[in-house]
């Protein structure tokens, strides 16, 4: 598959994934929390991040909120923080994603404020 990646761009792959890199960024860190709520503390999280999300979340803007399978915000700088209650389970999960581990740390810490 790689020899059929290089021969359609015409380009060594090494140069291919620069491209990727500049284009999107060269990594990102991601997390997940799983945080105990009882049925109805995370009925009322979820209520509330739906219909009052915040506007800045670390002192980043919160450029869009997708309330599909849970509640997303999706920061200026592409960083995002999703809050996704369990089914079957009394937990809220938390995923986050970044490119600095420093601010999924600040994430993090802000994700379980927001819990308790």
């Amino acid at each position: 598959m790689l020899a059929e990646i290089t021969a359609y761009f015409k380009k060594p792959l090494s140069i291919i994934l620069e491209d990727l890199f500049a284009k999107y960024g060269r990594r990102f860190i991601s997390k997940r929390l799983d945080l105990e709520l009882s049925q109805d503390k995370k009925k009322s999280l979820m209520e509330r991040l739906k219909n009052d999300p915040p506007e800045n979340i670390i002192d980043l803007q919160v450029n869009k909120t997708i309330d599909i399978d849970g509640v997303k915000f999706i920061l200026e700088e592409g960083s995002w923080l999703l809050a996704r209650p369990s089914g079957t389970e009394p937990i809220v999960r938390i995923y986050l994603e970044t490119d600095q581990l420093g601010k999924l740390e600040d994430l993090e810490a802000y994700a379980k404020h927001l819990l308790s």
